[in-house]
């Protein structure tokens, strides 16, 4: 068996399809036992149920997220096809003014979709952080003001101060609305900060207040992101754009066409997955089974990483056509089997700006080991406070910066001497599988946390006593082997070397086929 590029083992065909098979059946396990607790427990949901257009069916509608999205697109479509419309206008007959016409409909816009009071309060913290940067020119003021902007979604007083800004507001649409817009503007006001400072010591020329605000007011991202710098921004917007063509039109399409798949299967899965209401339900989270909780949290994942697609993609598939290009789609995380992988794939736009003005700037892992380890807190103490200060939140944050630390202690560990000595002694595919053995219990930890960030510190905690605490030496070993076979089946996806032996395996099926028929064909010849 030859070793792969990294110098270590590989699994053995068997090994990899044995772990794919048990991972599967135990995710199809998963979806079978939500969809039979949805329909036994549906009179019990009937306040989170709402009768639907899919075939009698009857919807999950607790979902506050997903539901505010959907009205939201539904809602403003037309000013982001407006937009778009507006920007293939400007590339073929005013594209010197592109800048200046996207501040004017990103203010005609957004006036109308969040209201004049909330788009002028944003405005302001714009020009607070602007006058930051011209009149100081300091990283760390640059830091402190948007800190102080953020606190005002996490302090009691002024998060009463931001609902009153709202007001009159009976749905708490613009509400949400204001929140979701000051979240990811906040990255905003920092990237541009820090960039600006940068531009200023390369170059000593401080950056148009206008260009500043076409940034912070682009439309397709105001809301929802994915984020992206204020630099790659205004690099992509200075480039001149190429007329709509057949090649563009038929990618915009057909992204269209995915996104509306992706759309509908969320939709249809709500008639049949009620995760999201029965994960609300106390008595039902302590009565069910241990698979069944585990099943719960598991099908929540998978549609959160569905809900993102579409709630990413909608705004990228309009920046791109503006030709900024934006961060890839968020992965299907329930492949990964590392907490750094998930971060690193799934929110590209966060993963990137943490990376870029915290990880890196505070030395990151050039000035060794406890340093790396402090970074990494000051990063997850960011990603905590910008999320919010709920009690899962706190736990979860905590939980991965664990689950970070271990995997990084692990990684030194492959890399030590000692281990080359485990190699030597025991051969490269008997220590990759040990690699993977030891890598299984941080799995476990790390998929445990990111079911308490998705739903909640009473999930979490009734999960941990079902599965890890209460639970007996069989389930354990169980969910310890599920684990192994994820990660397994994970990297041979990441590699590439599943593929290639389903690739070799039909190919030697194909083979066989052609001998079998040429034998039939030499058979049938000497007969004759």
């Amino acid at each position: 068996m030859k070793p792969n590029k990294a110098g270590q083992g590989r699994f053995s065909m068997m090994e990899m399809f044995i772990s794919a098979l048990l991972y599967v059946t135990f995710v199809s396990r998963c979806l079978y036992l939500v969809y039979k607790a949805s329909l036994d427990k549906e009179d019990m949901l009937s306040f989170d149920l709402h009768p639907s257009w899919w075939f009698g069916r009857k919807m999950d509608d607790s979902d506050y997220e997903w539901r505010y999205w959907v009205d939201y697109y539904s809602n403003n479509l037309p000013w982001y096809l407006g937009h778009a419309l507006l920007g293939l206008a400007i590339n073929c007959h005013l594209e010197k003014g592109r800048i200046y016409v996207n501040i004017a409909f990103s203010l005609v816009s957004l006036s109308y979709i969040l209201g004049i009071k909330q788009l002028t309060f944003l405005i302001c913290n714009v020009c607070l952080v602007y006058l930051t940067v011209v009149l100081t020119r300091r990283k760390a003021l640059v830091w402190a003001v948007s800190l102080m902007l953020l606190s005002l979604l996490n302090l009691q007083g002024t998060a009463t101060f931001i609902m009153k800004l709202c007001y009159p507001d009976p749905t708490g649409t613009r509400y949400m609305m204001l929140v979701y817009a000051m979240s990811i503007c906040n990255l905003r006001l920092v990237s541009l900060g820090i960039d600006m400072i940068d531009e200023f010591d390369r170059t000593d020329n401080v950056e148009s207040f206008y260009r500043v605000l076409a940034y912070t007011l682009y439309l397709p991202t105001f809301f929802s992101g994915p984020f992206t710098s204020y630099r790659h921004y205004i690099t992509k917007m200075s480039v001149k754009q190429d007329t709509l063509t057949w090649t563009r039109l038929k990618w915009f399409i057909s992204e269209s066409f995915l996104l509306l798949l992706w759309w509908s299967l969320m939709e249809i899965s709500l008639h049949y997955f009620y995760s999201s209401a029965l994960q609300q339900e106390e008595y039902f989270l302590v009565s069910a089974d241990n698979m069944t909780v585990f099943g719960l949290c598991f099908v929540q994942a998978a549609l959160f990483n569905l809900k993102y697609l579409v709630l990413y993609g909608v705004p990228t598939l309009f920046a791109e056509l503006d030709g900024i290009s934006m961060p890839p789609r968020p992965c299907c995380f329930l492949i990964k089997h590392t907490a750094s992988a998930i971060w690193r794939f799934f929110d590209v736009g966060l993963y990137n700006f943490i990376i870029q003005y915290i990880y890196k700037p505070f030395g990151g892992s050039k000035l060794g080991l406890s340093q790396q380890v402090l970074t990494m807190f000051l990063c997850f103490v960011f990603i905590g406070f910008w999320h919010g200060t709920a009690a899962n939140i706190f736990i979860w944050v905590l939980v991965n910066f664990l689950t970070m630390f271990m995997e990084n202690m692990h990684k030194h560990l492959i890399q030590s001497r000692q281990w080359r000595n485990v190699v030597v002694q025991f051969g490269e595919d008997a220590a990759y599988r040990l690699e993977v053995l030891l890598m299984t219990p941080i799995g476990v930890v790390s998929l445990w946390s990111m079911f308490v960030f998705l739903g909640g510190r009473n999930v979490g905690f009734n999960l941990y006593k079902k599965i890890l605490k209460n639970a007996h030496l069989e389930l354990r070993v169980t969910v310890l082997l599920l684990s192994y076979c994820h990660i397994v089946f994970s990297r041979c996806l990441e590699d590439g070397s599943f593929l290639r032996c389903v690739r070799d395996l039909m190919r030697l099926k194909r083979r066989h086929s052609d001998a079998n028929s040429s034998d039939i064909n030499k058979k049938s010849k000497h007969k004759h």
